[in-house]
């Protein structure tokens, strides 16, 4: 015997998967670490939990962003500038918390640098990005494909022996609260800030 919850527009997609409440407590965001469109949100394991459901409330609106068996899930597809509220549930003995123990953040734009190639060079400047504490400045291929990653706690890097002629590509992550932000090659919007450039 239980009692059923009540659903909000949120947990009619729980329904399927709901009997009754379980005693559990709903995981605790640990971390949020927010990139491009996007937001890796980290939260605790809990006793018997056989997998989590993510979900955030952006513009209004509550979003069920998809289910995993880690303890970290990367949230796609949201709007910048625009702050977010995340939560997480855990099925246990398959049976769903119900808590939503909220964490948020905003997502922001990426960086696009400006590059200038000289002879067998490329000086890359950036604007400062905030909260962060340094940068991973990466060079790619014509095809996108890393060539080579650096680091630096300036706006500024300048790449040496590159090819007359040839094709490259760099882009540049921040480091905000200890870790590299979301922002790569894996979707689009980021790729956007990949500025492509021709040796001299």
């Amino acid at each position: 015997n239980g009692v059923y919850p009540t659903f909000t527009r949120t947990d009619q997609y729980d329904k399927p998967y709901i009997k009754f409440y379980t005693a559990a407590i709903s995981p605790k965001i640990t971390k949020v670490s927010t990139g491009n469109r996007k937001a890796w949100v980290y939260y605790q394991t809990i006793p018997g939990a056989t997998s989590y459901r993510i979900y955030y409330l952006q513009n209004n609106k509550e979003t069920y962003a998809g289910s995993t068996t880690s303890n970290k899930f990367l949230i796609t597809g949201m709007t910048n500038g625009v702050k977010a509220n995340y939560y997480v549930k855990a099925m246990v003995n398959g049976k769903l918390t119900t808590q939503k123990n909220m964490a948020y953040s905003t997502p922001r734009n990426g960086i696009k640098p400006t590059v200038t190639p000289s002879s067998g060079k490329a000086a890359v400047k950036w604007t400062a990005y905030t909260g962060a504490t340094k940068y991973k400045v990466v060079l790619v291929d014509a095809n996108y494909k890393t060539i080579y990653t650096r680091e630096t706690t300036g706006t500024s890097f300048t790449w040496t022996k590159q090819e007359k002629g040839k094709k490259y590509g760099t882009y540049i992550v921040p480091m905000v609260n200890g870790e590299y932000v979301p922002f790569g090659l894996s979707h689009a919007e980021d790729k956007a800030n990949v500025v492509m450039f021709t040796g001299k």
